[in-house]
């Protein structure tokens, strides 16, 4: 685990991966997650008539795509702020 290291150190993805590089071949794999994340994901999946676990599937590929939470974007965000936050400091 590395300690210590701002988010703006953090090497970046040059590419956007292909979605079509992606199997829909499940595999079953095992993590612990919050409960109060999973409750989330939970209430709304319910309230569009889906599976929760499907929905995870679904936020995950669109994170991988950029579609939503692009790392790009918040990795600029978390640059302005650092720079904002030193010339505050000055």
């Amino acid at each position: 685990m590395v300690k210590n290291k701002r988010f703006s150190e953090w090497e970046r993805v040059s590419e956007t991966p292909d979605l079509e590089a992606i199997s829909d071949e499940r595999i079953q794999v095992t993590i612990r997650i919050p409960k109060s994340i999973v409750d989330q994901f939970k209430r709304e999946a319910a309230e569009i008539g889906g599976k929760y676990q499907s929905l995870m599937v679904k936020v995950l590929k669109d994170y991988l795509t950029g579609c939503k939470n692009s790392l790009d974007k918040l990795s600029r965000r978390v640059e302005r702020l650092e720079k904002a936050l030193k010339v505050a400091s000055k």
